[in-house]
């Protein structure tokens, strides 16, 4: 799954949100959201069942899923399997970021190192700290075609600093891939030799969980009989 992040003027960052979902969605892609709501800005519950911890609501068409504590941010990534996940909001993660304003004058002047694109319907120019300022009127096929060529996998620590295994934080790796310096294949995660899966979805491990997972494995079927070097596939069925 690729994950990026919207940021700026809320009202700016959910319209440009909804305008890329729509075109990666266009072009075949499955999208998710994860839209983190300002401190003024209340969340519109049901008031039935305020006693619930849990409440699920469907009808013909939709499921609606409301849990009354704040999850982590991993916790709320794994329920995602999409294609892309946008974030929007002022959620701090290791991957792209694009900013958002309505205007130019109104954009940051400081350039953070993860940022992919600034995004204005009033742009009145190209770039700004040599990132590219895009139309969000009438260039959204621009920004998209942007955020397929350079959204990368997510990184296995993506709101912590890493396991430092390739010698950087998770946030510089994120600020070099986007800016070109380094490609998420260098990632140490990226080889990405032990699988685990629970109901056929795979769990993001990281190289350090990797290595006692490998190691546990390897140590206790080692000395039985028949046991050799390749591949090896452990199913735990549900009782």
């Amino acid at each position: 799954m690729k994950v990026f992040s919207i940021t700026g003027c809320p009202e700016e960052s959910k319209h440009i949100a909804e305008k890329i979902a729509d075109e990666l969605t266009r072009r075949g892609n499955t999208v998710g959201i994860i839209n983190k709501l300002f401190k003024d800005e209340p969340i519109k519950t049901d008031s039935d069942y305020q006693s619930a911890n849990l409440v699920v609501k469907q009808d013909e068409s939709e499921t609606i899923f409301l849990i009354r504590e704040k999850l982590s941010l991993n916790s709320v990534m794994n329920i995602y399997q999409q294609d892309y996940l946008i974030l929007i909001g002022d959620i701090q993660i290791n991957a792209p970021i694009i900013v958002c304003a309505p205007d130019v004058e109104n954009l940051p002047r400081d350039c953070a190192p993860r940022i992919l694109a600034y995004c204005s319907p009033k742009p009145n120019k190209k770039t700004l700290n040599g990132i590219p300022v895009i139309d969000s009127t009438n260039q959204i096929d621009v920004l998209v075609a942007l955020i397929q060529d350079k959204v990368f996998k997510k990184l296995p620590y993506i709101d912590s600093n890493g396991c430092g295994c390739c010698g950087k934080s998770c946030t510089q790796m994120a600020a070099d891939i986007v800016s070109g310096k380094a490609s998420r294949n260098d990632c140490i995660s990226a080889r990405n030799l032990v699988k685990i899966t629970i109901n056929n979805k795979e769990l993001d491990l990281g190289p350090f969980v990797e290595d006692i997972v490998e190691s546990v494995v390897k140590g206790l079927l080692s000395p039985l009989k028949g046991y050799e070097e390749g591949e090896i596939s452990v199913i735990i069925s549900r009782k």
